[in-house]
């Protein structure tokens, strides 16, 4: 679904991404994230992991994540975009304002 999203975001839209299952793969890299900023995309917020950590750095493409993880995933599971969310514990909807730096992230909804 991360690919779908590419086709829908705005300028300066953040992502948000929750997984409803436990899951430890780095579902977003850095070819999402070039996607992502040629769409653009302001960052990427995810409680999923995220991988390839310097490439993002160095691009400088915002992205804050529960985890870090190697192992990349596979396009089988069907998801939904433009839902309201949960994410660390916080009700995210898609209108809602999303501003982070290195220690947090907040929620501001519209």
């Amino acid at each position: 679904m991360l690919h779908v999203v590419a086709e829908q975001i705005r300028e300066g839209d953040i992502v948000v991404v929750v997984c409803t299952v436990e899951n430890c793969d780095g579902m977003f890299g850095e070819l999402l994230s070039t996607s992502y900023r040629a769409h653009g995309a302001g960052g990427l917020v995810s409680e999923a992991d995220v991988r390839d950590v310097g490439a993002l750095q160095k691009m400088g493409f915002p992205v804050f994540s529960r985890a870090i993880s190697g192992k990349g995933t596979a396009r089988a599971t069907l998801g939904s975009v433009n839902v309201p969310v949960i994410c660390a514990g916080a009700l995210v909807n898609p209108s809602d304002v999303v501003v982070a730096d290195y220690d947090v992230v907040v929620v501001v909804p519209r």
